[in-house]
């Protein structure tokens, strides 16, 4: 035996498991019609489902296996049952030679109804009985190879979407990035100008193509192939810029985040935006073993994802130490697994908010714009319903920051701490994109343009409670050192290296007394920024939100 070998006791546990399917059924002869009964008078019969007894003389019994099959086929063609029960038998040791002939009289004579009707497992199904039990060349080679085709679609799809990526899209391209090795030393495929694809598929549409029996099976099977969106074929096209333009994204939207959050925090992200019309919500959990997957993985809109080990694996290497680049990876997953026509990421303290359905705004937006910009709002000091806005730009923002913010404006951005630039609703279906926190890049890194969104807002909750968002800035200053070569002028713009300067030589005081101007805490604070017009009012009622889309989260909340 292969100590490397990839299954124990290799092939002869392989072999043991194939032959112990083989076990012929038995009475065949009293369930299957003679080859030459009347098909056409069985394409028109109904099935009507029996009751199954409530046991057989034999696990192996024919007449079972056939009832099973009518329950299946309640209401369809009794042909298709009967074809069902051919593939049955074929498929074991020894079968009746009176049953091949029916098998291949029914795609010889019903094969162009057949392919029309019956489902693609069936379909398969009857491909790998032609190569077991054809009677010609063509159809058990044209009928092997279609069965390993279907059977290798089936098992690489089912693996790649354990990435997140839809199917329907490629892998984005990294160029000069690391390149892991093939199997068996094999060389890599080249994905623009390789021809093994098609050749492929020349090869099994001549031997289709060769035999009447097997002709409307396998025409009609490798049109499938060459037609779905979802197969690696459909994917090799379009790294070669062979897929049709597809018509223009229009409203439906999505979020995703990265978190480590407590799991109420998580839940009120998520129901929020699912109360204001998200198709699909990604949460990746920075924390593999949160509570929050348990709440959310039953949700049919939440798509909840552990970033453990096997997560970070995926990448090529072991899970990043900063968290941006955490989040920069999973926004691109979260990307080219996002079934809506628009996403957008958000820290899980960040909740969208519109004067007009989110889907209004978007479907607004021509078909050749890539991004759509929200400006953020924070939460000045309180329950989280006053917000307040960054000072507007123009030649007199500095004088404006300074009267709202006399000790500590400056060192903001217009009054805000967080970046000004707010987050995207990025455009899906766009190929070698990369999905960053502020900004859409293309393949070569350069950021998409995009156009305010009007009416929008990220209302910013970070900053609502004064303890909370002061431990949580000085625990961020102890996590992130300095960037090393960070010039004098990029720190002086940098709130982040401000906050460490003013920690540094004030300690936790600093730090609160910044807040309390900042965020407002006191009604003189509050009154010059009222007068200024930057105060806003977003009532985001999150409680109510989790009480209709997460409702066994709201009353388990004590568990957290």
């Amino acid at each position: 035996m292969d100590d490397d070998a990839i299954y124990p006791d290799g092939f002869i546990s392989l072999l043991q498991s194939f032959e112990r399917k083989l076990e012929p059924y038995k009475g065949v002869e009293a369930v299957l019609p003679d080859p030459d009964v009347d098909l056409d008078q069985f394409h028109r019969d109904r099935v009507k489902a029996p009751v199954l007894p409530s046991s057989f003389d034999h696990r192996y019994e024919a007449a079972r296996k056939y009832q099973i099959l009518l329950q299946e086929f309640d209401g369809n063609s009794i042909l298709w049952a009967v074809h069902a029960m051919c593939i049955a038998v074929l498929r074991r040791r020894d079968p009746p030679d009176a049953v091949r002939r029916l098998f291949l009289r029914i795609w010889r004579e019903k094969g162009d109804q057949l392919v029309q009707e019956l489902p693609i497992r069936w379909l398969i199904s009857a491909a790998t009985t032609f190569a077991d039990q054809g009677e010609t060349p063509e159809q058990r080679a044209g009928g092997m190879g279609l069965s390993v085709l279907f059977d290798m679609i089936k098992l690489h799809d089912s693996e790649r979407r354990v990435s997140g990526w839809r199917n329907d899209m490629a892998f984005p391209r990294r160029d000069g990035g690391l390149r892991h090795k093939l199997a068996f030393g094999m060389e890599g495929y080249s994905l623009i100008s390789g021809d093994l694809d098609r050749n492929m598929l020349a090869r099994l549409w001549r031997l289709a193509e060769a035999d009447d029996a097997l002709r409307p099976l396998g025409l009609h099977l490798l049109g499938r192939v060459v037609s779905d969106p979802n197969t690696v074929f459909a994917r090799v096209r379009d790294y070669r810029g062979e897929k049709p333009l597809a018509e223009a994204p229009t409203d439906s939207w999505a979020v995703c985040t990265t978190t480590d959050a407590p799991t109420p925090d998580i839940l009120r992200f998520v129901a929020h935006h699912l109360e204001l019309g998200a198709k699909r919500v990604h949460v990746y959990l920075d924390d593999p073993h949160s509570p929050a997957f348990d709440h959310l993985d039953p949700h049919p809109q939440v798509a909840v994802i552990r970033c453990d080990e096997d997560h970070w694996r995926r990448f090529g290497h072991g899970r990043p130490s900063r968290p941006l680049i955490r989040q920069s990876a999973n926004n691109d997953l979260a990307y080219y697994a996002c079934d809506a026509h628009w996403l957008c990421h958000l820290e899980v303290d960040e909740f969208l908010w519109s004067e007009t359905p989110i889907c209004d705004s978007l479907r607004a937006l021509s078909g050749d714009v890539h991004c759509a910009r929200i400006r953020p709002l924070e939460a000045l000091s309180g329950d989280g319903s006053a917000f307040k806005a960054s000072v507007p730009q123009g030649p007199d923002r500095a004088e404006l920051t300074a009267r709202a913010y006399p000790d500590h404006g400056w060192m903001t951005h217009g009054g805000l701490v967080s970046d000004p630039t707010g987050k995207l609703f990025a455009r899906t279906g766009l190929k070698n994109i990369n999905f960053r926190i502020h900004r859409f890049y293309d393949a070569d890194e350069r950021p998409l343009a995009s156009v305010e969104l009007d009416g929008m807002n990220i209302c910013n909750l970070a900053s609502a409670q004064r303890d909370a968002w002061v431990n949580k800035i000085s625990e961020r200053l102890r996590q992130a050192p300095r960037r090393r070569n960070m010039s004098a002028e990029a720190a002086r713009k940098s709130v982040h290296e401000q906050l460490r300067t003013l920690e540094a030589e004030n300690g936790r005081a600093g730090l609160e007394g910044f807040y309390d101007e900042v965020f407002a805490t006191t009604p003189a604070t509050r009154d010059r920024l009222r007068h200024l017009g930057l105060i806003r009012y977003r009532d985001l009622n999150l409680d109510h939100a989790v009480q209709t889309h997460l409702p066994k989260g709201d009353q388990t909340r004590s568990d957290f």
